[in-house]
């Protein structure tokens, strides 16, 4: 965990302690800090699975229409809502997506190169325009409420998020970051062109290490962002028209829609932008070098058979260091190639795909298992001849791959909604150490490798003799 996850062992702020329910099944694990609106709690259910739970204020006041809004988007660009409630001490309670690398966390090393912004910042705008599409006003668009996942930006924090039927909104109180607040926030009046503006903020930030409008004190931030322009001389030439319509202090003179901002920032960014590394390693300049990737190869069939895919189903021993280029994954962990499956629900608990030949487990193991554990279970299913069949195994990293999805389902998961989605962690039988294998995240759609406890999904094919 990250090292402002706290000592399990403590009591934590709110009355709340350490591995107790704090809200429905969720058991309190760790907390993870505090911002404007409420205290974020790292929170895990019965099977281990980690989640954030923010608890509101008692001043702040959760708009449920807008946290049930949320709930309704399916999209790998905004952190999931999960649900909402009261927690054991009555208190309004957000559970959320856990993503552990904040923008905040990236901005505490100063400014970034201008590539990796424009990357970055193109990426929140994309959020921007999912929840634009919806008609939600996140209203506190700020990097701790930004998170870096692989190679999306996950916009994030939902408990201030109002649903409207119109480009504004009226509210009864002043509901923002005092740095990243536009002019008309201060007024009772919120609408997109605000989370727009908080947007370039961070951009702005991104650039610079600096906010476009300082001061020593509340007033005087307050007095910049009513009346005075940022310091264009410290952004890069060609950027600043763009920022300069951005901070516009009337909404009206600012881009009319999310698209019209991001079609204004492509151009000035150009086409060429980096790859967003999955791992944060303090220097984002550096990019992942570009790999081989997966070819999947046509087996030779007679015109009247369907095309499948041979796949490796011979597990191998690889080591970090080499396996993007072994197993031809980007700098992400996620695949070059994203195969159109056949799926076939045979309804005994397995499902064929056509495209691979492949027949799997439709769910798995009931609870996750250590990786010396996997073997037992392999053998425990073809004792019994699970679905009339003894030549289960272990899947290669190169079989999950064909079942990732580019985009989540409906499941919330990188996979087709017929496989059960309690087995959202799998182990693959291509090793990374004595201890430990290569597994596939379906929750994130990449690949990882850890010393800890996963699920299992068995595979068989009558191109594999039993027990390969």
């Amino acid at each position: 965990m990250q090292q402002e996850v706290r000592r399990m062992n403590r009591v934590f702020a709110g009355d709340y302690a350490a591995e107790e329910k704090i809200f429905e099944e969720y058991i309190l694990k760790g907390f993870l800090g505090e911002g404007s609106f409420g205290r974020v709690y790292l929170v895990e259910n019965r099977s281990g699975v980690s989640f954030a739970l923010k608890i509101l204020y008692k001043g702040v006041r959760m708009e449920k229409r807008g946290a049930n809004a949320v709930m309704g988007i399916r999209s790998n660009r905004l952190v999931s809502v999960l649900d909402y409630g009261k927690t054991t001490e009555d208190e309004d309670c957000v559970l959320m997506e856990y993503v552990q690398l904040s923008m905040k966390s990236v901005l505490s090393h100063g400014k970034i190169g201008t590539d990796m912004a424009c990357a970055y910042f193109i990426e929140i705008l994309r959020g921007l325009n999912i929840l634009e599409t919806n008609n939600i006003l996140h209203r506190d668009i700020k990097p701790e409420n930004l998170f870096v996942l692989e190679d999306v930006i996950k916009i994030g924090d939902f408990g201030t998020a109002r649903y409207t039927s119109g480009e504004t909104s009226q509210k009864s109180a002043v509901i923002g970051t005092l740095h990243y607040m536009a002019p008309e926030c201060f007024h009772n009046q919120y609408g997109f062109s605000g989370d727009r503006w908080s947007a370039a903020v961070v951009f702005y930030r991104m650039l610079t290490g600096r906010f476009p409008f300082g001061g020593d004190s509340y007033a005087g931030i307050f007095g910049a962002i009513m009346s005075e322009e940022p310091n264009f001389d410290i952004v890069p030439e060609k950027y600043r028209p763009f920022f300069r319509k951005c901070f516009e202090k009337t909404p009206e003179k600012r881009h009319e829609s999310v698209e019209e901002m991001l079609k204004d920032v492509k151009n000035v960014c150009g086409t060429v932008q980096p790859e967003i590394s999955h791992e944060f390693s303090g220097d984002l300049t550096n990019r992942a070098k570009p790999c081989t990737p997966i070819h999947f190869k046509p087996k030779s069939v007679r015109p009247e058979e369907k095309e499948e895919f041979r796949l490796r189903c011979q597990p191998i021993n690889v080591l970090h260091k080499k396996f993007h280029s072994t197993l031809g994954l980007n700098g992400s962990l996620r695949p070059f190639v994203y195969i159109e499956n056949k799926f076939r629900d045979n309804h005994d608990g397995t499902i064929s795909d056509d495209a691979t030949g492949l027949m799997w487990q439709q769910a798995g193991s009931d609870t996750c298992v250590k990786y010396k554990d996997t073997s037992e279970y392999i053998q425990l299913l073809n004792q019994e001849c699970f679905a009339g069949c003894s030549d289960w195994r272990l899947p290669t990293v190169e079989e999950l791959i064909s079942l990732l999805t580019q985009e989540k389902q409906s499941n919330d998961l990188h996979i087709d909604p017929m496989f059960d989605k309690k087995q959202h962690w799998c182990w693959s039988a291509d090793r990374h150490s004595p201890r430990a294998a290569w597994h596939v995240h379906f929750d994130r759609g990449y690949f990882h490798c850890y010393e800890d406890s996963f699920y299992v999904r068995a595979v068989r094919t009558s191109g594999c003799p039993s027990g390969e």
